[in-house]
């Protein structure tokens, strides 16, 4: 039982970790798409007149 126990910890700590790093790829990467310095209002200025065609290249 002890063992099992010790399992589901390590299996824990380490989707944990997984999480973590997954988290930290998807916030770099998103500033170096939209990049460092933009508000969320030139962000959004980006899009403004763009049809669905243009939002899906813009992603």
């Amino acid at each position: 039982m002890h063992q099992r126990q010790e399992m589901l910890a390590t299996l824990r700590s380490k989707s944990n970790q997984m999480a973590s790093k997954l988290n930290i790829s998807y916030f770099g990467s998103r500033d170096s798409l939209l990049g460092v310095n933009i508000t969320p209002a030139e962000a959004m200025s980006r899009t403004t007149g763009l049809d669905n065609q243009g939002l899906v290249g813009l992603q």
